[in-house]
């Protein structure tokens, strides 16, 4: 047989020839604005085929627009002419010696009612290819002027305004002797249409950062798709020394210690060091509740995980009194791990009660896990059962919320579950059963299929997003930024015993193919032979096991299997149509990463509901890629039922750790709703709200067991009729978390009155005076604790 050493050159040539030229078209991806791009090489006619290799940009034509060069293997080059017409500016720098076309030095361009632009100047940088050291900018209009920012490569910041479209701008370097700053661009320099950030960071009045002790690798069950340690923690508003300022609790990871913290009057927090919070946590901590069972009590409910806990010592939640130090644990139910916590007075007598639901049970993971109920009978926690819904169908429970939705007193439980769906539990006079009406999907959802909505749910909140004084959901999901959101894995399947051996469940993860709709295993031969010994029995090598689809491989095991299916993956606005939800996906950006903690007020004072939120989840299995790409966001609602991303430039918001959960609370009471946002094993960021418009705060006491007013709804009347959209107070949303129980109103408008609906049925009109304008207060009794 001859080899590569004993061919002659003519002959090595021709047997290239052997193999057809892989000459794919060249492809072009135009930005859509949201984190998408749309192919357009063919519009664009730049989907010339050959082999090709070296790209550059240059402005050939001195158009002020940058046309494309490419070298493609054995074929002429390849020359695009841009002919686009659209407004621009561009921008060409003359450095110093040594470096005299300003490599490295950032450009930004901040036209009117578009995004800040920055582009650096690179040598080198493309594929053995370098372009014109010169960039283009896009400009809206033509009569638009801009502001041009320069950041030297020395530090040197050199600024420029009131620069007119369609021209090219070249900027010389000040010389050696200039003035350096590091200082960056601020939106408060930028042109008219532009707007300061609406949040500050001010986290070192906090300086507080998480800790969790890692695994022990053999405490995890086999193959599962992600970590099921770290899930956590949760974080809690609540004024516990009664001075009016809200005060912080942050939970802590297994081996770390709960962060409880004094507000010194908006000025910064000081960690409380008490002794039951000074000892290192045995196990993790889920959600945290903070809530005053009578007017001489307060206690802090507090979720554990027992993921990592042998069951005989597994608690689901510890009882803590803040005014005497006694605590009383509760037990988990069969093995299971506990998550989110909610509560609301659900049985109709007049104090609050607690669900409490069953996240996962270890080693049996994607079982559904129980969930426990609790009502309050004089102050002391009583377990009881729900028969209607003790199956919360095929899911384990991550998030919980009590919310009014269906029209009577009594509010409905809603919950979202990991490999199940978004459920509904109506209450019908304190018993619970599933609500059997329908999810309507608009045109916008990417989802493939119309039937019931199953996917990793990951938390939830209630707010009314369109002003029609019903109270709508937001369900946060895991978002479409990963390979298992695409359509040709649809729907994704995880296969598992009916019996587990040896107390833990082995797994198989799959797929439906598009092709031939069968079923297809997603991981290898060897990852599963590794925990599946009958696998390494029933197949002999890779390609046997890769040959067979997943009918074929489940026939060989020794017992019964089982399987879960989802296909939805995009987070949720669900609007509230009476007998019907209409399911709207969030803004892109938003799908980018898992969505965790979530927070619900009017950040920017306009009378409309916004929502902040924080993302991403780091501990997925080595055959995926980490879920990193989100920042945080903040969506400013229109009050239509829709709402508009808000760029972190604009927003001020930047969370790119593992964020978990996130809580509001006016903490420097000047009537604007900041947040706090955990970060898991890294800084919890304090965002302090300086660019909205001030609002009016409420504070109400409700009856003697629910002396926080859980479950009040309220909203403004204005002198024409018009009203704002509704409020309500929950104990217990978004990712575990508990914000402030005194909320703040934004207005569109200078209101007239209040309209209050106090839980149990009992509602008010409220006329709004000069005095509640001047303070920006209304301090408010539930009308059976007035005189």
């Amino acid at each position: 047989m001859a080899t590569s050493q004993s061919l002659s050159h003519s002959q090595k040539l021709a047997s290239r020839k052997a193999f057809p030229v892989l000459d794919t078209p060249n492809m072009a991806f135009r930005n859509l604005g949201d984190g998408r791009f749309e192919e357009v090489g063919k519009a664009w006619g730049f989907d010339s085929k050959a082999v090709s290799h070296g790209m550059a940009l240059g402005d050939l034509d001195n158009d002020g627009d940058m046309d494309v060069v490419i070298n493609p293997l054995n074929h002429p080059a390849l020359l695009y002419q841009n002919q686009s017409a659209s407004p621009r500016v561009r921008i060409q720098l003359e450095g110093m010696a040594g470096n005299t076309k300003g490599i490295g030095a950032e450009i930004t361009v901040m036209a009117p009612h578009l995004p800040i632009q920055k582009q650096s100047v690179i040598a080198g940088g493309r594929y053995l290819s370098s372009d014109q050291p010169t960039r283009t900018f896009a400009v809206q209009g033509a009569e638009d002027r801009v502001s041009v920012h320069i950041l030297w490569r020395d530090g040197v910041l050199q600024k420029a305004d009131d620069l007119k479209a369609n021209h090219v701008y070249r900027f010389t370097h000040p010389g050696k002797d200039a003035q350096k700053t590091l200082q960056q661009p601020t939106l408060a320099e930028a042109p008219k249409g532009q707007v300061t950030t609406l949040f500050k960071n001010v986290s070192e009045k906090l300086e507080h950062i998480h800790e969790e002790a890692p695994q022990d690798p053999s405490m995890a069950q086999p193959l599962l798709p992600r970590q099921l340690d770290g899930m956590g923690p949760g974080i809690a508003w609540f004024d516990f020394n009664q001075d009016g300022w809200e005060d912080l609790f942050i939970g802590g990871g297994r081996g770390g210690k709960m962060g409880v913290y004094r507000n010194q009057q908006g000025q910064g927090f000081v960690r409380q060091r008490a002794k039951a919070f000074e000892r290192p946590l045995a196990q993790d901590q889920t959600t945290l509740l903070a809530w005053r069972p009578s007017s001489q009590d307060m206690q802090l409910l507090m979720g554990q995980s027992s993921i990592e806990t042998p069951a005989p010592q597994a608690s689901a939640f510890t009882s803590f009194s803040m005014v005497n130090g006694q605590s009383l644990s509760f037990p988990s139910p069969a093995g299971t791990s506990s998550g989110p916590m909610a509560m609301a007075d659900w049985d109709g007598d007049g104090d609050v009660d607690l669900f409490v639901g069953g996240r996962v049970r270890p080693g049996h993971y994607p079982t559904p896990a129980s969930s426990q109920w609790y009502q309050n009978q004089d102050g002391q926690w009583v377990a009881v059962t729900m028969p209607e819904i003790e199956d919360l169908s095929s899911g384990m429970v991550s998030a919980a919320v009590f919310t009014q939705l269906l029209g009577d007193a009594l509010p409905e439980l809603v919950v979202a579950c990991e490999w199940g769906e978004v459920i509904i539990l109506e209450n019908r006079a304190g018993a619970f059963r599933r609500w059997k009406g329908e999810w309507h999907v608009t045109k916008e959802s990417k989802s493939p299929i119309e039937g019931p909505r199953k996917g990793w749910w990951t938390s939830l909140a209630s707010l009314d997003a369109d002003g029609d004084g019903h109270m709508d959901l937001v369900a946060g999901n895991w978002g479409v930024n990963h390979q298992w959101a695409h359509s040709r894995f649809s729907p994704l399947e995880i296969y598992f015993p009916t019996q587990a051996r040896g107390g833990i469940l082995s797994l198989i993860e799959g797929y439906r193919s598009a092709t031939d709709q069968e079923s297809y295993p997603t991981r290898d031969w060897g990852h599963l032979s590794g925990s599946i010994p009958w696998l390494g029995q029933a197949f002999t090598s890779f390609t046997e096991f890769s040959l067979a689809n997943m009918t074929q491989i489940l026939s060989s095991s020794p017992t019964a299997m089982q399987s879960l299916a989802v296909s939805h993956f995009e987070s949720v606005l669900l609007l509230n149509r009476g007998d019907h939800f209409l399911m709207r996906p969030l803004p892109t950006p938003v799908q980018w990463s898992p969505l965790f903690g979530m927070g619900i007020s009017d950040f920017n004072g306009d009378g409309h509901e916004d929502l902040v939120g924080s993302q991403n989840f780091y501990g997925v299995s080595e055959r995926d890629s980490r879920q990193d790409a989100g920042e945080g966001f903040l969506l400013l609602g229109k009050g239509d039922g829709t709402f508009e991303w808000v760029d972190s430039t604009l927003s001020g918001i930047d969370l790119p750790g593992e964020g978990r959960g996130l809580a509001v609370a006016d903490f420097n009471k000047d009537h604007r709703p900041d947040f706090v946002a955990i970060q898991r094993l890294s800084q919890t960021r304090v965002w302090e709200n300086q660019g909205g418009k001030p609002g009016i705060t409420l504070e109400l006491t409700g009856t003697g067991g629910n002396l926080q007013a859980i479950g009040t709804r309220v909203r403004w009347i204005y002198d024409d009729g018009s009203k704002g959209p509704m409020r309500e107070i929950h104990l217990g949303e978004g990712y575990w978390s508990q914000s402030s129980t005194r909320p703040i109103l934004g207005m569109a408008k200078e209101p007239r009155e209040l309209e209050i609906h106090w839980p149990g049925g009992i509602s008010e009109i409220i006329a709004l005076t000069q005095e509640h304008l001047k303070r920006r207060l209304m301090v408010l009794a539930h009308p059976s604790r007035l005189p």
